[in-house]
């Protein structure tokens, strides 16, 4: 070669060395002395296989509860799925109705559809209705029932979450292994940092199992892998290098979209957090912030667009609808749940990790960190401008808890990378012990939720026989029926199109009202034998079904509202009153109000049926399996 030639060649890579070192000091100055604590790289090789492998760990504790059912059930089990949720009933109900053909607003406890002239209003069950179709109908395409339905869903739940969370940590962390440990804690570990499960013994409490709350069917379980999938496109978007992230903006804002048609604390927490990102990069101003700016617009437009058919169906809800749900109109700050006060203290360390320059405050990779960190302060404390307050227990079971532990996952990455914790912390040995101990507090969940339901689980399995049987009678004598059971009740909507008498789940539906629906509660005890002064007792021991039935949720429970004021004994008393004086004017036109066709009660129950023989004629009844079966007929 020309020596002049090779001497240029030497000079000009002299110079590209020189060049990349300066654009390295760079980029140091530009993000506060620290590099970016995960690398932009977007071919990231993402390693699957662990993925997979937790996947199936999410598998086997989602199947836990169906498995110890059979075992337990061995071959008497009817084919009812283990249900880890009181208020899954009501969804396999909703979900039954569907299968069976019926109209988007029906309510399957009384057995009201809408019909021509006659409309019903709109509820939750109706307003978010893509999750029960998308169950519905393969269901009745492939002439599957919703308990089958329901059972199946678990371990694709829990695998399809899994997978998407394994996604979006392994490309916000760069390592499929953290990832993959990742998943576990974060989807195991929940209930700890919601306050529930073992960790309320901390605060003397009792212990409350919640098992895994994502998998709760049908929501918020088959739409939470959209929900964490949000994450990972706005990830994608606010560290895109190209034109991509702009699909990737309104993919995230589609997504949204569904969210709203699925699942209230989703949606609402999802748009919140987009505001929480767009709020953490406007005081940080990152150098990419045009661009990010113009992604988290995207998603806003895109999600808010689905919010215009959602009101309109929402302004045709059932007025008890808001007394059903607890709404509360309120601006009191709520800033002392476990996860919010985990919350702050995270964002504490972080803050000053940033003012000691360890890390960067315009990475967007600690954006992304603080953005969800600050999601528990936006959704417990968005009554401050909205004044309305529905459930927000809700946002800790369902969204922040599982933030919180994202941001921790990701975090922790963060700070092994900028040395801020030793590299021990994400090694081998430490990963694996992590993902044991998560599996292990997810596997104690299981069995203690197991153990808890599973009475209730074997009447609901009892109870499949006479749905059966009911749904065959029904064919040609359809009627309401009135079951002493109440868990039975519950159930029965599942199992056959037959409408109750009562049940706890009735008031969630559209189309009736409160007083129908004391009413009806008022038959229910008075067919079932109760008393004057036993109503009164159950009132004085705080029954659970009894205050809400005859109060609202919203007087039973201090959790479910911000208002929460608690029955006064004045109150119990004069709802005695009332019922005692309803049952003293009950008369046959009172008893054929809700005339019953069937009476439903368990072979070795003591029940008192004097106030059913005064009005109503038995047959001599007919024996389905643990129960007896009785045609009445009014008198």
């Amino acid at each position: 070669m020309n020596p002049s030639i090779e001497k240029l060649l030497q000079s000009s890579n002299y110079l590209m060395s020189l060049f990349l070192q300066i654009r390295r000091l760079t980029l140091q100055t530009a993000t506060g002395g620290v590099f970016q604590s995960v690398p932009m790289n977007e071919q990231l090789e993402i390693k699957w296989k662990w993925g997979c492998l937790v996947a199936l760990a999410m598998v086997v504790l989602a199947s836990y509860p169906q498995l110890r059912f059979l075992a337990a059930r061995g071959g008497s089990w009817a084919g009812v799925y283990a249900y880890v949720d009181v208020d899954e009933v009501a969804y396999s109900a909703y979900v039954q109705s569907l299968i069976d053909g019926r109209s988007r607003k029906n309510d399957p406890y009384t057995g009201r559809d809408e019909l021509d002239g006659k409309p019903l209003p709109e509820s939750l069950f109706s307003v978010q209705f893509i999750p029960p179709y998308v169950a519905a109908i393969p269901a009745r395409i492939l002439g599957l029932s919703s308990s089958t339905v329901f059972i199946f869903l678990m371990p694709v739940m829990a695998a399809t979450t899994a997978l998407t969370l394994f996604w979006v940590l392994a490309i916000t962390t760069h390592d499929s292994r953290v990832a993959a440990t990742g998943v576990l804690v974060v989807l195991c570990l929940s209930t700890f940092v919601s306050g529930q499960g073992p960790s309320r013994i901390l605060f003397g409490t009792p212990v409350q199992w919640n098992y895994l709350p994502f998998l709760r069917r049908y929501v918020p379980g088959m739409v939470y892998p959209l929900f964490l999938a949000i994450f990972g496109l706005a990830w994608r978007a606010i560290t895109s290098r190209d034109g991509r992230y702009v699909a990737r903006s309104v993919g995230a804002g589609l997504m949204i979209g569904l969210l709203v048609f699925s699942y209230f604390y989703l949606w609402t927490a999802a748009i919140a957090w987009v505001c929480c990102l767009a709020i953490a990069c406007l005081v940080a101003r990152p150098p990419a912030l045009n661009r990010i700016l113009g992604s988290v617009s995207i998603m806003l437009v895109v999600a808010t667009s689905s919010l215009i058919p959602y009101l309109m169906l929402l302004s045709q809800r059932s007025d008890s609808t808001d007394q059903a749900q607890a709404l509360a109109l309120t601006r009191r700050p709520d800033l002392l749940r476990p996860s919010e006060l985990l919350a702050f203290i995270l964002l504490a360390i972080l803050v000053r990790l940033i003012f000691v320059r360890r890390l960067s405050g315009k990475d967007p990779a600690v954006l992304f960190v603080i953005s969800l960190l600050l999601l528990p302060l936006a959704v417990f404390n968005q009554q401050l401008i909205t004044g309305r307050s529905l459930q927000p227990f809700h946002y800790e079971m369902f969204v922040t808890s599982y933030c919180l532990l994202m941001a921790a996952v990701i975090g922790c990455r963060i700070l092994v990378r900028a040395r801020s914790l030793p590299p021990w912390v994400l090694s081998h040995r430490a990963l694996f012990w992590i993902a044991v101990l998560s599996f292990m507090y997810g596997i104690n969940s299981a069995s203690a939720i197991s153990g808890a339901t599973l009475n209730e689980n074997l009447v609901r399995d009892n109870s499949l026989i006479v749905g059966r049987r009911l749904r065959e009678l029904g064919r040609q004598d359809p009627g309401m029926v009135f079951t002493v059971h109440s868990q039975q009740g519950e159930t029965l909507p599942t199992l056959a199109p037959e409408p109750l008498l009562w049940a706890f789940h009735m008031a969630v539906f559209p189309g009736t009202r409160e007083s129908e629906l004391k009413e009806r509660f008022y038959h229910y005890l008075y067919y079932s034998g109760i008393p004057p002064d036993e109503l009164r007792q159950l009132l004085a021991s705080k029954s659970f079904a009894v205050l809400t039935t005859l109060f609202g949720p919203g007087r039973e429970a201090a959790h479910l509202t911000a208002n929460f004021r608690p029955v006064t004994p004045q109150e119990a008393e004069e709802e005695v009153r009332l019922y005692s004086e309803y049952i003293g004017a009950f008369d046959r036109q009172t008893a054929g109000r809700y005339l019953l066709s069937y009476l439903v009660v368990p072979v070795d129950a003591k029940f008192d049926a004097t106030n059913i023989d005064r009005w109503y004629q038995r047959d001599e009844g007919e024996r389905v399996g643990d129960f007896i079966l009785y045609r009445l007929k009014l008198r």
